[in-house]
């Protein structure tokens, strides 16, 4: 039998309130929406801080995250890796605020953060020769008027998305 979407999330939800990764975790705050490569999302308090909790939803996907997270460890516009549970494929990472879809329902509150994201996309090529790959509002976050790229599964090193184009076409519209 097949579960839906909400019924999933709520069994993950009340796995994560029974205990699930709970020696990782204090508890959850706020429920984020899950991607296509995650199971449950979710910010949560770990040590008095706020971080995000992914649970991936396939070992392949959890590990392509991980090592992407891991190879750009030192890159000032993604989260860093805080705790990994290779068991049950979650990682802990650093909370870099609410995604831009979050944020803002139109479209054209968002693009006044095209500078900035124009900065950490740029940076992603200059600095790792990457391509973000799945470059879309709801996977970049502001932090202190900071774009962070999240969601990092598809980076790599070759250009593979189409649809980020229509965020880099409005960066380059943007900037001249």
């Amino acid at each position: 039998m097949r579960l839906l979407k909400a019924e999933l999330r709520e069994l993950y939800r009340n796995k994560v309130k029974g205990g699930f990764t709970s020696d990782l975790i204090d508890s959850s705050v706020r429920l984020l929406n899950d991607g296509t490569d995650s199971k449950y999302i979710d910010v949560c308090m770990l040590d008095g801080k706020q971080v995000v909790r992914k649970i991936c939803k396939s070992k392949k996907q959890y590990l392509r995250e991980l090592n992407n997270l891991l190879t750009l460890a030192d890159f000032a516009y993604t989260p860093k890796v805080i705790k990994q549970d290779d068991e049950n494929l979650v990682i802990i990472m650093e909370y870099k605020g609410k995604s831009l879809v979050e944020m803002f329902n139109k479209t054209s509150d968002r693009v006044k953060f095209l500078p900035q994201i124009k900065i950490a996309n740029d940076a992603l090529l200059k600095e790792y020769g990457m391509y973000h790959n799945d470059l879309k509002w709801k996977n970049i976050t502001i932090l202190d008027d900071v774009a962070y790229l999240v969601d990092v599964i598809r980076t790599s090193t070759k250009k593979t998305d189409t649809d980020s184009e229509k965020i880099i076409e409005r960066i380059k519209e943007a900037i001249i």
